[in-house]
């Protein structure tokens, strides 16, 4: 990766690689209290679950499963600590690399030394500092693509790239088909990896990636080249060496070293008979402090226009929301999705990449099975009115949505994006789906109906004949629980939607209410009397008399009824959406 590969490195030969062996070996060597926490734990488990041997009595024996419980839990709690969250949390200290040398610096100056201000250079310099600082001057049209995965988005981009007419001043020689040109493709903060980066032209074929090295030297060479033409001479004085030896340091600086201003400094301040050129060494230089520039070599287009196309894999951050007055139920409905494995597709993105052309697409594919419910993009706007100035010629700024008819994808729209000023954050874009009905409601819906007939069932007999000589209750309130675990507890191997919260807590609360009701059948069948209670004032609850069966039919009942309506509000919204008048009239789906 262009940047990040030898900021990995450490090169402290041989001690360096023993004290290495060492830290591992002090990772796997285990805490010395580990194994009395592995013998313990169990044994408290087994006293908890037994009791004392000698009987003092009812309250003594729970006293002393209680102290037991709460040491096992102590030591668990102190085990979780030592050997899990402990090491969780250093997994994120940043690498350490080594600091830049001087004979770093003096090498590339070096290579730099024999650039020779030619038409093709300056091309190709104007391209990588236009590129870098403005790359809406070459990018007509950008279409961004993300393809939702599990955990992880595909982004896909295509630039319809234009080399301006008043940059391509080289004559077009006769090996112009050979020859090749640098392309800026990414220009990402220092310290952010690109992913499985893949680049290819307009016909599918694969286009090389500059090494950092190579990106270096690149770098160096445009940067000579500049303040050769700013000075107009062959050679540059002493001062305006040592500017370029602190901007080449400020250019290899790691991600983690604070952002050096004052070399684009210098090289404002430098006295050359051309002040403009190097303002545009400062302004490249600048930018490149705190980001780095993927390059790609691209054969010279004849025409000027050239397409361009790299997929990427972005690994979204999962935002919890916090627990916070007023926000507490939001706070729990965020875990359980995450502990029951019902996250949707609920994502935001920034358009980091509608300010660097004139036109700019954004698609959002969802898969099969479901919807775009909600788009929305509250800071736009605001954005949209602050400071936006136009040039002379220039045309205003405009957006718009693809309007939500049903499908499963959602398309945003952007022109003349202006450039977010600095300090001030990128708009962001929020896209949620829905699950395409009947999805998993209708199947938690079944589950639901089938276990609340059931316990009414069951119960209304109960209450009128407790001595049912039969097990075939107790196999049939089985039954939904099993199903429920069947039909909503298998999520899809490659979409990220993994079924709704309101699905699976119906489904879990089927079961629960399933094995509970079985339960108290066999209570019932065994004759104990812990749950032989009746309703008070002789209360019928669908004809139910018994206190415990009517409890568990109520909450079954409340369990279908909240389910139900759920789904018949899913079930109506994608049939609104799906109805309304097309943007492409004359084509319909008929039903």
């Amino acid at each position: 990766m262009p940047g990040e590969e030898d900021g990995q490195r450490d090169d402290g030969g041989p001690a360096a690689a023993a004290s290495t062996v060492d830290e591992l070996d002090d990772e796997k060597r285990p805490a010395p209290l580990n194994g009395w926490v592995v013998v313990l734990a169990p044994l408290l488990l087994a006293f908890v679950v037994v009791g004392p041997l000698a009987h003092y009595g009812a309250w003594p024996d729970w006293v002393s499963r209680t102290i037991a419980a709460a040491a096992g839990a102590a030591l668990c709690y102190w085990h979780w600590r030592v050997k899990h969250w402990k090491p969780m949390l250093e997994s994120h200290m940043r690498c350490t690399s080594p600091g830049i040398r001087d004979i770093e610096v003096a090498q590339l100056q070096h290579e730099a030394g024999d650039t020779a201000v030619d038409p093709s250079g300056v091309l190709q310099v104007q391209m990588l500092v236009l590129g870098v600082t403005r790359p809406a001057a070459f990018r007509q049209r950008v279409v961004e693509r993300y393809d939702v995965g599990h955990r992880v988005l595909r982004q896909q981009m295509t630039l319809d790239v234009s080399i301006p007419a008043q940059l391509n001043v080289a004559e077009p020689a006769p090996d112009a088909d050979q020859r090749e040109i640098l392309f800026p493709l990414l220009v990402p903060p220092k310290g952010q990896l690109v992913d499985n980066l893949c680049v290819a032209d307009s016909d599918g074929a694969r286009i090389p990636v500059l090494a950092y090295s190579e990106y270096l030297s690149t770098v160096a060479r445009a940067l000579r080249t500049l303040l050769l033409i700013a000075y107009n001479a062959r050679t540059l004085p002493p001062e305006a060496q040592q500017a370029e030896a602190s901007a080449l340091r400020a250019v290899m600086r790691r991600d983690h070293e604070p952002v050096d201003s004052s070399a684009a400094d210098l090289l404002r301040n430098l006295r050359v008979p051309r002040p403009g050129v190097a303002r545009l060494a400062a302004r490249l230089v600048e930018k490149l402090a705190g980001h780095y520039a993927v390059l790609v070599s691209v054969p010279y287009p004849s025409t000027g226009r050239f397409v361009l196309q790299y997929e990427r894999t972005i690994t979204p951050a999962l935002k919890l929301r916090r627990c916070e007055k007023g926000k507490r139920l939001s706070w729990l409905r965020a875990r359980l999705r995450v502990l029951l494995g019902a996250r949707p597709v609920d994502i935001s993105l920034t358009l980091e990449q509608a300010w660097a052309s004139h036109s700019y697409h954004l698609l959002v594919d969802g898969g099969d099975g479901i919807y775009v419910g909600h788009q929305k993009a509250p800071d736009l706007a605001t954005f949209f009115d602050r400071g936006m100035q136009l040039k002379n010629g220039a045309m205003k700024p405009y957006y718009r949505f693809r309007r939500r008819a049903g499908q499963s994808y959602a398309h945003f729209y952007c022109r003349e994006f202006a450039e977010p000023a600095a300090g001030r954050p990128v708009p962001v874009i929020r896209f949620r789906f829905y699950e395409v009905p009947p999805g998993s409601t209708l199947r938690a819906l079944v589950a639901a109906f089938s276990a609340a007939l059931l316990v009414w069932i069951i119960g209304f007999v109960m209450s009128r004949q407790p001595e049912l000589d039969s097990d075939a209750p107790a196999y049939l309130l089985a039954f939904p629980a099993v199903a429920a675990a069947w039909l909503g507890f298998d999520p899809p191997a490659r979409r990220l939607l993994e079924g709704t919260l309101a699905g699976r807590l119906s489904l879990l609360c089927t079961s629960l209410l399933s094995l509970g009701a079985s339960t108290l059948y066999l209570i019932t069948k065994s004759k104990l009397p812990f749950f032989d209670g009746r309703n008070p004032t002789n209360l019928q609850v669908l004809g139910i008399g018994s206190l415990y069966w009517s409890l568990l039919t109520v909450l079954a009942v409340i369990n279908v009824s909240a389910i139900l309506f759920i789904h018949i509000v899913r079930f109506k919204e994608f049939m609104y959406f799906s109805s309304r008048v097309s943007d492409s009239p004359g084509h319909s789906e008929n039903s």
